[in-house]
């Protein structure tokens, strides 16, 4: 017994296959694009943080190699260098007692301040609270 197909199947098959076909080329051909396109995309990027990244480095280490050279022309530090450390010694415990003035000076000048406003209160405990507290939250 021979089966044949009725004209209404084959007329949609037929109009499947001509719809199908044609779209899973354009499919597959604006899927490669875009994948293309992305990949160049995603690359350009990566070139150009790593630019970025290299001229950040870059400065980073030529402030490094300022300071080195101006270090290296320190006779505290080449006194040091040799195997001397009373000169360096000396600098240093200087220069730690005038960043300690100096940073006291400046916390009560900042304190004086704020209290001469009337901004800041000192409460118990070194804590501060606002007396003005549309000012200062």
């Amino acid at each position: 017994m021979k089966k044949t197909m009725s004209l209404n199947f084959k007329l949609v098959t037929g109009g499947i296959l001509v719809v199908l076909i044609p779209l899973l080329v354009v499919g597959v051909f604006s899927a490669w694009k875009s994948s293309e396109a992305l990949s160049d995309i995603a690359e350009n990027q990566a070139e150009h943080i790593a630019k970025n990244v290299a001229g950040i480095v870059n400065m980073a280490l030529s402030e490094e190699m300022k300071l080195i050279a101006g270090l290296a022309v320190d006779p505290a530090i080449m006194e040091a260098a040799s195997g001397k450390t009373d000169g360096a010694t000396h600098r240093l415990t200087a220069m730690m007692r005038k960043i300690g003035h100096d940073y006291e000076a400046a916390a009560s000048l900042w304190r004086g301040t704020l209290l001469q406003h009337g901004h800041i209160v000192p409460a118990g405990g070194g804590r501060l609270f606002c007396t003005a507290p549309h000012k200062i939250r």
